[in-house]
């Protein structure tokens, strides 16, 4: 789920409680999801009987309005963040670290290696002439194999923790640390399980001699699986690699097109086989989204600008400057459209007047 500093309990009580709508989902299973392992939480006894909270096992993800997920993602994900952190445990009990897992010393972030980006930059570059003749396609998709950092869908938090929640105070929530900027987790923490001689006894355990990493830090997995479909529009990223002339659909500037490339692009049928096999995505749904995006051009442009820099995403100053552009980019077409139907208006006077005459 998505959470942008929110925790789970917290909006699954605004749920439960009427004051936060699901647009999409289960409300039910969020719910008893809530109470019965959150609320509840399950137990076992020791050795002298007394009762224990087993651990929970925290899962964020973190998803936008144009992100898409593998179908098999949330099992890759799920599978992973368990053997993960019995990986972790076992790691503490081995050097004999007697400390109840929180997600303060526990958290880890998680992101794939490929992912498929969608792209349909006729919806705001299309003349309303053309647009009204021609219609829209379905866009175009293609292939990103290991860019330099994490795509932000698919962007997961996991954790474990043995704390208690209280709803009369703050929930359980990851620190804020671990809602890190997507684009820059790969430069602000290590890579999972690789030897650092610079890390924290508390964050890290000794194997061999060589500190290994198992939290405060990130993983990069599923190497060789599209594990997650951006929507690169006017309803991403702040628009900030938005621009109306540019051909090579990057989103790094100060990459070269060899250094990003965006792969699959002369294979067509395939790219939007594996849309459709692994997302249950097809061309149609995309040109119904174009359509969409198209003919509600300016109001989504003017509803981005108002509603980001949540934690993760540009803030403010990067989103003002893409919205002035895309603003201006807007009126080029609307006066284009003017000219467009000014003239047509003519040509009907004219048609209506010959008829007239003959």
């Amino acid at each position: 789920m998505t959470s942008y500093g929110a925790g789970f309990e917290e909006i699954a009580r605004g749920v439960r409680d009427g004051t936060v709508k699901l647009l999409a989902g289960n409300a039910t299973r969020l719910i008893q999801t809530l109470e019965e392992d959150i609320e509840k939480r399950p137990s076992k006894k020791d050795a002298d009987g007394n009762k224990i909270d087993l651990p929970l096992l925290l899962i964020e993800t973190m998803l936008d309005a144009d992100d898409g997920l593998n179908n098999q993602a949330i099992k890759l994900i799920q599978d992973l963040a368990l053997s993960h952190a019995q990986q972790q445990q076992k790691e503490r009990e081995t050097d004999n670290i007697n400390v109840q897992p929180t997600l303060n010393s526990t958290w880890w972030l998680l992101c794939g290696t490929d992912h498929i980006e969608w792209h349909n930059r006729d919806i705001y570059r299309v003349r309303e002439k053309d647009y009204k003749q021609n219609g829209l396609s379905g866009g175009i998709i293609g292939l990103r194999h290991a860019p330099q950092y994490c795509a932000s869908a698919g962007f997961t938090r996991v954790g474990l923790t043995n704390e208690r929640s209280n709803p009369q105070s703050a929930p359980i929530v990851f620190p804020q640390i671990a809602y890190s900027n997507h684009a820059l987790a790969t430069e602000k923490f290590d890579l999972c399980s690789k030897t650092n001689d610079n890390v924290k006894n508390d964050e890290s355990t000794q194997i061999n001699g060589n500190v290994t990493r198992w939290s405060h830090c990130f993983r990069r997995d599923f190497e060789g699986i599209p594990f997650v479909l951006k929507g690169r529009t006017i309803t991403s990223d702040s628009m900030d690699h938005m621009t109306a002339r540019n051909e090579d659909y990057r989103d790094l500037s100060w990459e070269s097109k060899e250094e990003h490339p965006l792969l699959g692009l002369n294979e067509s049928d395939k790219m939007w086989g594996i849309a459709t096999k692994d997302f249950s995505i097809d061309r149609k749904a995309a040109q119904t989204t174009s359509v969409y995006l198209r003919e509600h051009l300016e109001s989504i442009i003017q509803e981005n600008f108002n509603s980001r820099c949540a934690p993760g995403f540009p803030c403010r100053e990067v989103s003002e400057v893409a919205f002035k552009k895309m603003a201006k980019n807007v009126q080029r077409l609307k006066k284009n459209d003017k000219r467009f139907w000014k003239s047509k208006k003519v040509e009907n006077q004219k048609t209506t007047a010959n008829r007239i005459i003959q």
